[in-house]
């Protein structure tokens, strides 16, 4: 009997394992490396690995007065000192107290970039290149977030009708809630400088896959009641 409990243990182990992987995010005190990825701002995305897993994210920059290495050619490691709701020390915008809050436009505006269907909403937006929709994204970003002014948002050199529109779609908005968790990595160098802290998320699960996460328990709570009956 023994021997059959630990085989249901070992198979819901096995079955929440990549589950609970999959929408992780990562932790204070883990590696990351930064990799180019689509746009042409200077800025996101980025594609960001954290070493102990090995799982990879999309992050956007959220100050404009900090700057990261990338790992493309060479490595560059940052460690994670938060996994926070604000950017710390701020950028161009500025802080108070030393944390600089993202929004909720912000948060709605990623969270709609990664896991919904923000450019059906916007004429043409969905044939963009991809670099065009990093590109309207991150500066979108920037500016929500006071790290362009004005008059820099007005005279954009890339992107500028792109970015403009999705601005647009953001301010129409009457709810910016949305399904998911969207955060921000404040990174450090090696030597404890504050580098560019980056916007990263996860989506909620699916209710599909709760419902298979259900009938999977139940299972094995069957197989274990058959093995306490022999």
């Amino acid at each position: 009997m023994k021997n059959i409990h630990m085989q249901v243990a070992l198979l819901v182990a096995a079955f929440l394992l990549p589950f609970n992987y999959a929408n992780a995010l990562p932790v204070t005190g883990q590696t990351v490396k930064l990799f180019d990825g689509p746009g042409t701002t200077g800025g996101g995305a980025f594609r960001i690995e954290v070493t102990e897993s090995g799982i990879d994210y999309t992050g956007f920059c959220l100050e404009r007065n900090e700057y990261i290495s990338l790992s493309d050619t060479s490595p560059h490691p940052y460690k994670i000192t938060g996994v926070d709701d604000f950017a710390a020390n701020g950028g161009v915008g500025g802080a108070e107290d030393f944390k600089d809050v993202v929004s909720k436009k912000t948060k709605w505006l990623y969270a709609n970039y990664m896991f919904g269907n923000i450019w059906s909403n916007i004429n043409g937006a969905e044939n963009w290149a991809a670099n065009t929709k990093a590109n309207a994204v991150q500066n979108t970003i920037w500016y929500l977030e006071d790290e362009w002014t004005d008059g820099e948002w007005v005279d954009l050199k890339v992107s500028k009708d792109a970015s403009h529109a999705l601005y647009s779609l953001v301010l129409r908005q009457t709810d910016y809630s949305f399904n998911g968790v969207v955060k921000v990595l404040n990174l450090v160098d090696a030597n404890g400088i504050l580098r560019q802290s980056q916007l990263i998320g996860e989506p909620v699960p699916e209710p599909e896959t709760m419902m298979l996460l259900g009938a999977g328990l139940v299972g094995l709570a069957s197989i274990s009641r058959r093995g306490r009956k022999k």
